[in-house]
């Protein structure tokens, strides 16, 4: 089964440190898609037990159930886990986000000692999740969930990660699966990226897997370069495009990985997210992207030629 061919689709989004970009990428993957109308209904789901600012960014209310309430016998259904979030379109956007009390030490201090357990409590978030995609899943029309998970890439993420690779490979769930990594163009970023991908090699390249490093350049590391150029001062930047290109190719170990540059958006820095649809560039035929189709094609010859 083909991507064209599914109906839902899950993106999975994480950082190896925080402040990438991780939930503003997430985010603009979200509105970018609304504005598309490809999908009948968008999910973003906070996975980030750290943390995320997204509740401020999307104005949420307090709500009185979430989904990854331990007790909700009495709030199980999926319209009182989520929030919509009125954009005025015909598709319609969701956020589900964590319960603030989660994210403290305290969290399911009015639970036994074995709920609190750490094991016992990161078992009870993975059933949580799970159990919200498969309502999503279940659902009418046409659905995007964008992930937005915590820094790295911890037992919890890999078990995550498993589960909706198994929804994939069930046909009657009709999913494709996307992993997305963002770094910030800064040379020591992009290394910890590339390294702790590569500790993942052999585990990325189980299944049919696709894998993207967005190279997110928050703070117009491009312009810098180029003001420095002008002012023929001493480079001290390591910003260059296919510079940076290069370097991810050449330390990565993990074949078949497609490489996103995100360029500098001010428009976006300055005002709201949610009124900046139109200016934003959050798909994969608007990024810088590597390799080139021409590129994929040389390689690809070359791989007959040497078979």
């Amino acid at each position: 089964m083909t991507g064209e061919d599914n109906e839902n689709r899950i993106v999975m989004i994480n950082s190896f440190k925080g402040g990438a970009g991780k939930t503003t990428a997430a985010l603009c993957r979200c509105i970018s898609e609304y504005k598309g109308n490809t999908y009948q209904n968008i999910y973003y789901v906070d996975l980030d037990i750290l943390g995320t600012g997204v509740e401020y960014v999307l104005s949420l209310k307090k709500q009185e159930a979430y989904y990854n309430d331990v007790d909700d016998r009495k709030s199980s259904k999926l319209q009182d886990k989520v929030q919509k979030i009125d954009l005025k379109g015909k598709n319609n956007f969701y956020a589900a986000v964590l319960n603030p009390v989660s994210r403290r030490k305290e969290s399911y201090s009015g639970q036994d000692r074995l709920r609190s357990h750490p094991d016992v409590e990161r078992g009870i978030f993975r059933y949580k999740v799970r159990s919200l995609l498969n309502q999503i899943l279940s659902g009418k029309g046409k659905n995007l969930i964008v992930l937005d998970c915590a820094p790295g890439i911890s037992y919890t993420e890999e078990c995550i990660l498993a589960d909706i690779y198994k929804m994939r490979d069930n046909e009657k769930k009709s999913v494709e699966v996307e992993e997305v990594y963002v770094t910030t163009p800064d040379a020591s970023h992009i290394r910890k990226t590339v390294e702790s991908l590569n500790e993942y090699c052999e585990y990325l390249k189980k299944g049919k897997r696709m894998v993207t490093i967005l190279v997110n350049d928050l703070f117009d590391c491009g312009g810098m370069d180029k003001r420095e150029e002008e002012g023929d001062e001493e480079q001290h930047f390591f910003f260059k495009k296919q510079a940076i290109i290069k370097e991810i190719e050449g330390l990565l170990h993990v074949p078949a990985l497609k490489i996103l540059y995100l360029p500098y958006k001010e428009d976006l820095l300055k005002k709201s997210i949610l009124k900046n649809e139109v200016k934003l560039v959050n798909r994969s035929d608007d990024y810088n992207v590597w390799p080139t189709e021409a590129e994929v094609e040389k390689r690809e010859e070359m791989e007959t030629d040497e078979h």
